[in-house]
């Protein structure tokens, strides 16, 4: 009797095209995960070649993205396995490889958000529990009576202010430069965002909203006082009215339960992370945790 021999299976792993993004984030929109509209642009853009896409005998079934910052800082995310591929120990194999990858740079620190069930997994990659993400939303019903206020309170649109201030002050708090993907959201005609400053012009706030496939994402949002925060914030819902808003927030800020509380959002406890570190926890990010209202997002930081 003639013996069927199992299909040989053969993986292998390449960098992604901006294209292949798009497809993973198609992945990542049937799981639920909402992701912004243009996410996949300015994730590539970012660094090209932190992409990294799982061949099963040529047919792609999961990814996973290292972007580089810095030689100092590298962000993990997003990590997917296709459904139908999954319980083959794909997840394993891409995890392998991304600490393959982080292993070339043995001084940088590794930072990802970690969904709870996941814990375990980056744990054993010695990653560390830092500091916790919250979800929150609440539909916009802001006007542009109260935008223009706000414009009137030191609330300039982010292409009035000089572009190095504010990649500065997302530097102080995110720890490393962002202008790449910060001169992206400037340049999008998709993206809304608003700068704080005092008399002198300094900038004290910074404030991003994007679309995302339900909704609009708020993120990064940073003020020095929370009285910045809330007028940046208030803006932001003005500039898509009517339209549900999302964030996550770091729970360490101590100013983030009367942030939320003020503006009656609502939580969205199934969608909370974890923030887990393989490396030093970038300074900045504790020392002005007061600043730090929402990040970027939960793939990038």
């Amino acid at each position: 009797m003639k013996q069927n021999n199992p299909p040989v299976v053969e993986l292998s792993m390449r960098y992604m095209t901006e294209k292949d993004l798009e497809m993973v984030m198609g992945w990542c929109k049937e799981e639920k995960w909402n992701i912004g509209k243009y996410d996949a642009s300015f994730y590539h853009k970012l660094d090209p070649k932190g992409h990294f896409l799982l061949l099963e005998n040529g047919q792609p079934v999961g990814a996973i993205s290292i972007i580089r910052y810095s030689s100092q800082l590298f962000t993990i995310g997003p990590f997917i396995v296709k459904k139908e591929y999954r319980n083959k120990g794909y997840g394993a194999e891409i995890w392998q490889y991304a600490m393959r990858v982080l292993e070339k740079n043995p001084d940088a620190t590794a930072y990802l958000h970690a969904v709870p069930p996941q814990i375990p997994r980056y744990a054993r990659s010695g990653f560390k529990e830092s500091f916790h993400i919250q979800r929150w939303q609440k539909t916009s019903t802001e006007n542009s009576v109260a935008n223009k206020d706000a414009i009137n309170e030191g609330i300039k649109n982010l292409n009035t202010v000089s572009s190095e201030s504010i990649i500065e002050y997302d530097q102080s708090i995110f720890s490393v430069s962002r202008k790449k993907l910060l001169t992206e959201f400037m340049q999008c005609q998709h993206v809304a965002g608003f700068a704080s400053t005092d008399d002198s012009g300094k900038v004290t706030g910074l404030g991003i909203i994007r679309p995302c496939i339900e909704g609009f994402r708020v993120g990064p949002l940073y003020a020095d006082h929370i009285e910045n925060a809330q007028k940046l914030f208030r803006v932001l819902l003005g500039a898509v009215n009517n339209s549900t808003v999302f964030l996550d927030a770091p729970s360490h800020n101590p100013y983030i339960e009367s942030f939320t509380q003020h503006f009656n959002l609502n939580r969205v406890p199934e969608a909370d992370t974890v923030a887990m570190f393989k490396g030093d926890v970038p300074p900045s990010l504790l020392e002005n945790k007061h600043k730090n209202y929402a990040i970027c997002s939960l793939e990038i930081g």
